[in-house]
């Protein structure tokens, strides 16, 4: 059992979405493993106070509008004026279209690191779960560390793809890897 590098996306520029489609320049996204690792380093966004998102796909790509229910839990520490708060607070929304990164800004290292793992994608019988951790400087230099997960609400169709983008705007930079946990 080991991690095993799929595929890195780099961004150097701005594009509208970064995308991991099962049988599409090298991916696998499929039942192979059990657990797939999704990371994101240095991502930068064009747009102020946008946030970074992600959708999933059941249909080789045709769309990404496969029903996402998210939880997630936010430790905020605030660098602005020398002083320092953090909070907790938790939320529960659902919809096709899932933030895990908010409030990003536009200029250099205003960006978010992440990572996100999937599990059981290509089951047919089971709804899938994820979980994820970021950080994240904010556009009003705010970092945030966020924690979440939730389930995608397909259990009789596999996931052949997710997709990354910026709420509004193009994702401008980065670096997107894929992994699989190897089945023991």
């Amino acid at each position: 059992a080991g991690l095993n590098h799929i595929i890195t996306t780099s961004v150097s520029s701005g594009v509208s979405d970064v995308t991991f489609l099962n049988g599409s320049g090298g991916v696998t996204l499929d039942g192979t493993y059990n657990t797939y690792l999704v990371t994101g380093t240095g991502v930068g966004v064009a747009t102020d106070d946008t946030s970074l998102i992600f959708r999933v796909s059941i249909n080789s790509g045709s769309n990404y509008n496969s029903q996402i229910y998210l939880t997630h839990h936010i430790v905020e520490t605030t660098f602005g004026n020398n002083s320092a708060s953090s909070g907790a607070s938790g939320q529960s929304v659902s919809g096709p279209a899932q933030m895990f990164a908010g409030a990003l800004g536009a200029y250099s290292g205003e960006n978010v690191n992440f990572e996100m793992k999937l599990f059981d994608v290509g089951s047919t019988s089971n709804k899938k779960a994820f979980t994820y951790v970021s950080v994240e400087h904010q556009y009003n230099n705010i970092v945030k560390v966020r924690h979440g997960g939730g389930i995608i609400a397909e259990a009789s169709n596999a996931i052949d793809g997710i997709r990354f983008a910026a709420g509004s705007g193009n994702i401008t930079e980065g670096e997107f890897s894929l992994y699989g946990l190897a089945k023991s």
